[in-house]
Order: structure tokens, then C-alpha cells, then sequence
């Protein structure tokens, strides 16, 4: 039976780019990118200071922006590498890596898609010229979770294909599969000069980029040359710092603290909190402590 997708995504991943500390525009570029930080950590993300690869600087939700002796770098990684890309991006700075993603939904939930392209590599890189043969790499998980790397990640460029809503967790990626292409310094560069700025017409140029890439090394994804899917940009899915840290109190303090109260420690729960600094109402722990019963 044919693998049905039922939607497709596309867009950047991850941008690290630099400018040298001596041109006129550098000090401009990097409180724009500051700007950035601070716009993602108004989306719930702590804003600290942070030292990265010899640049001290902030950083907010897994991105970067900060400066050394030599110049100025700015990071952004998963959903805010796609959103904040026209606002950062300069065609005079020098980009060290970028991701290019395409993201494919399926009907119904799909586990040989990792292992299939591995297949599809060792059959067909018997026709590929020499300087096309790369290694391929495929690691399971017994969940589902199964990632193939394809190229070495010393390289210039790799790809990486993997269940996105195992990796993920995120319900907008539930049956969904990612290929991924990475690219480093002079490709990553001259590839970023050619990415529309427009979200959908990017997101229509990373399906391309990423499908070119696999179909030259024989490796096929169900649904990524799909011509009646409509494409999308990239979910913005990415979870900020509170959103993690409330998901791991519901996850892991409450039913610790629902253990504690059957087994009779409300003074030491009430006790705890008084010595770091809060006051919960007796009522409280009361109320929760009759549910329990």
C-alpha cells in the first residue's frame, strides 16, 4: 500500500552567522540581534548572559547573540531560526552552519521511514560517482524514534532523516518525519544568498533544496516530491523556558507530592516551603489532602 502524506512543511532550522568585529556595520547588525533575544524571551524564555565559543553575550530560548575580540555571532536554532531569518540574516556576514528542513505528515504513523532510506542509499550508491559515496549511519530506539544519518558531520554538508514526533513530543508533529540538510561555512554561505525571504516561497525552497540533496544520493522520502500537497511554513512549535519548566512540575513535583501526602509528610512539604521562602495556605495542602483519600 502507498505511504499518504497529508501535509508538508519547510524552512531553516538553525542559523549561526558572524560578522568581523572591523566592519562599519557589525556594532548595528549585533543590537538587532540583541533586539531578537529579547523578543524571544518575551515569548516566555529566560534572557541571560552567556559565554559561547569565546563570544560573551544574552541568550534566550537556545539562541544566541554576543561578540569577541574579532566580531560579532548571532544563534538561532529550531522555529526562531525560521522567524527571526530575514531580521538577522546580512549577506556581508559569514554563515557557519544553517539546516535546511522539510517535514512531512502522514495519514498514519509510519516506522520504516529511516531504515527504508538507509536501504535506499546502500542499493543505490553503487551508481554514484565516487565523490558522491558517503557513509550512512542507522540508529534505532525500539520506540519508533529511529534517526539515518547520511554523510559525515565533519563535512560540509550531511543530511539527517528521523521521526520528528517522537523527537519532538509536540502534538503539530504527530505522525510526521523530518529530512534535514546541514550546511557549514563557503556552502552554508553561498546557499543562504539564495533563500526567499517570503515564508511560503522559502518554505517551497527548502523542500527543493532538501529533496535535490537526497535524490542525488538515491534516497527517497514518501511525500517530499509530493506536487498536491500545498507547502507550509515551518510550526512554530518550539517550547519556551516556563512552558518547560511548568510541564515538569505536572510531570514530575506533582505526583511526587501527591506520594508524599498519602504517605502522611504535609508538615515536611509545608516546612520546605517556608524554609525556601513560600507560604502555601494550610488549606491548600489540606484540600489536596482529603482528594487524595
Amino acid at each position: 500500500m502507498a505511504i499518504k502524506a497529508t501535509a508538508l512543511y519547510g524552512g531553516i532550522d538553525w542559523l549561526t552567522i558572524t560578522v568581523p568585529y572591523e566592519h562599519s556595520a557589525g556594532e548595528a547588525w549585533l543590537e538587532v540581534c540583541l533586539g531578537v533575544m529579547d523578543k524571544i524571551a518575551e515569548e516566555g524564555n529566560i534572557l541571560k548572559h552567556r559565554t559561547l565559543q569565546g563570544y560573551y553575550g544574552i541568550s534566550a530560548g537556545n539562541c544566541f547573540a554576543g561578540s569577541r575580540d574579532d566580531g560579532y555571532m548571532c544563534v538561532l536554532t529550531g522555529s526562531h531560526a525560521n522567524d527571526y531569518y530575514t531580521t538577522v540574516y546580512r549577506h556581508f556576514g559569514h554563515i557557519s552552519r544553517l539546516d535546511v528542513q522539510a517535514t512531512v505528515q502522514y495519514e498514519e504513523e509510519q516506522y520504516g521511514i529511516a531504515q527504508d532510506a538507509f536501504n535506499d542509499w546502500h542499493n543505490g550508491s553503487e551508481h554514484l560517482r565516487t565523490n558522491r559515496k558517503l557513509g550512512v549511519i542507522l540508529i534505532t530506539d525500539g520506540k519508533g524514534g529511529d534517526t539515518v544519518y547520511i554523510g559525515s558531520k565533519s563535512s560540509e554538508h550531511f543530511a539527517r532523516i528521523y521521526n520528528k514526533g517522537v523527537q519532538s513530543e509536540a502534538v503539530q508533529y504527530v505522525r510526521c518525519w523530518r529530512a534535514e540538510v546541514v550546511y557549514k561555512n563557503r556552502m552554508a554561505t553561498r546557499l543562504a544568498i539564495t533563500c526567499p525571504y517570503p515564508l511560503v516561497e522559502r518554505a517551497e525552497w527548502a523542500k527543493d533544496v532538501v529533496y535535490s540533496w537526497l535524490n542525488a544520493r538515491s534516497v527517497h522520502m514518501p511525500g517530499l516530491d509530493s506536487r498536491q500537497l500545498r507547502l507550509l511554513p515551518l510550526v512554530s512549535v518550539q517550547h519556551s523556558d516556563a512552558e518547560r519548566k511548568l510541564n515538569w512540575i505536572r510531570s514530575q513535583v506533582v505526583p511526587s507530592v501527591k506520594t508524599l501526602l498519602e504517605m502522611g509528610y504535609r508538615d515536611s512539604i509545608t516546612d520546605i516551603l517556608r524554609d525556601a521562602g513560600y507560604f502555601l495556605p494550610d488549606y491548600d495542602l489540606g484540600e489536596q489532602e482529603k482528594r487524595t483519600h
